[in-house]
């Protein structure tokens, strides 16, 4: 009785730690994108990790250059945009094709937008929605959603571990 119960368990771990993987990577993704964008728009690169860096630090986050306020706010991003992951791999549902994980996705994405943006930031932080381009970050949870699109491979390469 114990071997069905420990292969469901590793299949649930295994799908939440695909997930968290596939979210730092998204989360990465996206900085890259903020920095991108900025140097784009002639603004530093951490104009974005210092904005979320506010949270913490306040108007401080716009007096400083790239530091601890930054450091800090690519820390909370990483982490929200991991666990973003691992929720995403525990609920995500298995054998569907990679066009419907795309979407999945990308739907992931727009809807961590919105409640963000629309709910969750105008009272933890009303900065960020002050100070960020709403294309910018649309643009930026869309490519998020398309990092959770791989979740699938992470998963079978978890479950294949380290020898194969």
């Amino acid at each position: 009785m114990e071997q069905p119960d420990q292969a469901r368990a590793w299949r649930w771990l295994s799908g939440i730690l695909a997930g968290l993987e596939v979210g730092v990577l998204g989360g990465l993704v996206m900085l890259g994108w903020f920095a991108l964008d900025s140097v784009w728009h002639a603004q530093r690169w951490y104009a974005v990790p210092n904005l979320l860096g506010s949270t913490f630090y306040g108007n401080f986050a716009f007096r400083s250059g790239a530091g601890r306020v930054t450091i800090s706010g690519i820390a909370l991003h990483l982490c929200a945009s991991g666990a973003l992951g691992a929720a995403f791999g525990f609920v995500a549902p298995r054998g569907q094709s990679p066009l419907r994980y795309l979407l999945l996705g990308v739907a992931t994405g727009l809807v961590w937008y919105y409640l963000l943006f629309g709910a969750f930031w105008r009272f933890v932080n009303p900065l960020i929605p002050l100070y960020s381009s709403a294309r910018e970050m649309v643009v930026a949870h869309a490519l998020f959603g398309s990092c959770l699109s791989r979740w699938p491979r992470a998963e079978r390469s978890l479950r294949r571990g380290p020898s194969g």
